[in-house]
């Protein structure tokens, strides 16, 4: 009997863990006002992956892609960096890291990210543009 106590003592401290946990996730200091948007453009971009592969053996998608093999990845931008905070911007850089869908990478970018990168090849762009030039 006092096995079945501690088991019961132990459900019940379990529940309330879960409980608080829940809490925090529905808090809004744990998830920020970006946190629904990316999760919907996220899940877009996993219904696009699902549909490409469920597709990929018909011959539209060989007449569409030109095979029945596609290398493809995601792109979602979401937001501006000064909407994030550091704890915000750490989360956004994990998901950056981690994420894939049936071995492709979905690429996580604020707008800001993604303007500093074409800004950046557009620089290297015009070095090599002008050195072309100078000869």
């Amino acid at each position: 009997m006092k096995d079945f106590l501690q088991v019961e003592a132990d459900y019940s401290l379990f529940l309330q863990e879960l409980k608080d946990f829940k809490n925090l996730l529905d808090s809004s200091r744990f998830l920020s006002e970006w946190s629904p948007r990316f999760e919907r453009g996220f899940s877009q971009i996993v219904d696009w992956f699902y549909k490409l592969d469920t597709q990929s053996e018909t011959r539209d998608f060989e007449y569409r892609f030109g095979g029945r093999s596609l290398y493809s990845m995601g792109l979602l931008i979401i937001g501006r960096d000064a909407d994030l905070s550091d704890k915000e911007k750490d989360r956004l850089e994990w998901r950056k890291r981690k994420l894939l869908v049936n071995s492709n990478h979905i690429y996580c970018l604020t707008f800001d990210d993604l303007y500093r990168t074409l800004a950046v090849r557009r620089d290297i762009y015009n070095i090599f543009a002008n050195s072309d030039r100078d000869e």
